[in-house]
């Protein structure tokens, strides 16, 4: 009886401290917090990031003007993107990469991804090909052949300007209207988006017909369906992806005010990465 008692009081004393080191190893605090992914577990990409905090809209921009970026090389500097709460079915380009979208119009084209992206790459395309920069000094440049003329000759001279300018104007919006299509359909969206965008652009007033800056709404269906034909969406695609395969995710910066979007280059955002990778070995 004495043996079995000393027997399992060791017995006891052995479990009793195992159960101690067991409850000290679960309780002891860890050096890596259990929020911290593992060093072997893979970056949130930044699509997945953009998701998580982006608004819907800023989110379907992002990825737009992203894809449509890298797929046409027009990578190389930011592009920022500003969506107006006025309810206007509109979009333009303005300053330098800055793209602003009218509440009005994202309502209209709600659902129809392609039609945005036709959208957002015609006022690429602005930026793409200087127009704004070209029409702002053919106008300084005629201003100043207007200085010392007459009253009379310098309002008639002034006219004549006002009609040029009007003509440079809608010859840039056909071509944006062309190159959009060909940066939308290389980017992999519907061609048919051009069209279903400026759809909804021909049942505005005056849309029938040409005005000071814009061709007829017609008269552009007209020249997409064209340019269909001419630059299959198939053949573009193609070279989309050869571009979309060799290049990395474009990385974002969401405004602390939450009104504004940059889509960054292909440098990203670090000032410092890109300072130390051009002065590394030199």
């Amino acid at each position: 009886m004495e043996m079995n008692k000393q027997y399992w009081l060791t017995q006891f004393k052995k479990n009793a401290v195992a159960i101690a080191s067991i409850c000290a190893l679960v309780l002891a605090p860890t050096s890596t917090p259990p929020t911290l992914a593992r060093s072997d577990e893979p970056a949130a990409t930044p699509y997945a990031l953009a998701e998580t905090e982006l608004p819907e809209d800023f989110y379907v921009l992002y990825r737009i003007v992203e894809r449509v970026a890298r797929a046409n090389n027009l990578d190389q500097h930011p592009w920022r993107v500003v969506i107006d709460s006025e309810y206007d079915i509109n979009a333009h380009a303005t300053d330098a990469n800055l793209i602003v979208i009218n509440r009005g119009l994202l309502d209209q084209l709600a659902g129809d991804s392609s039609a945005v992206a036709c959208v957002v790459s015609h006022e690429m395309a602005h930026h793409a090909h200087r127009h704004i920069a070209i029409r702002s000094s053919e106008y300084a440049k005629e201003l100043e052949q207007l200085e010392g003329l007459n009253p009379a000759k310098r309002e008639q001279r002034m006219v004549d300007l006002q009609k040029r300018m009007g003509q440079l104007s809608r010859l840039q919006e056909l071509d944006a209207d062309a190159s959009g299509y060909e940066y939308a359909a290389q980017a992999g969206f519907e061609p048919e988006g051009c069209l279903r965008s400026l759809d909804i652009l021909s049942r505005l007033p005056g849309s029938g017909h040409s005005s000071e800056t814009h061709p007829s709404v017609q008269e552009r269906l007209t020249a997409i369906q064209s340019l269909i034909k001419k630059h299959p969406p198939e053949q573009l695609a193609l070279v989309g992806r050869r571009h979309l395969r060799t290049t990395q995710a474009l990385t974002y910066y969401w405004s602390a005010d939450e009104k504004w979007l940059r889509i960054n280059s292909r440098r990203g955002d670090c000032f410092k990465c890109d300072l130390d990778r051009v002065l590394t070995n030199r």
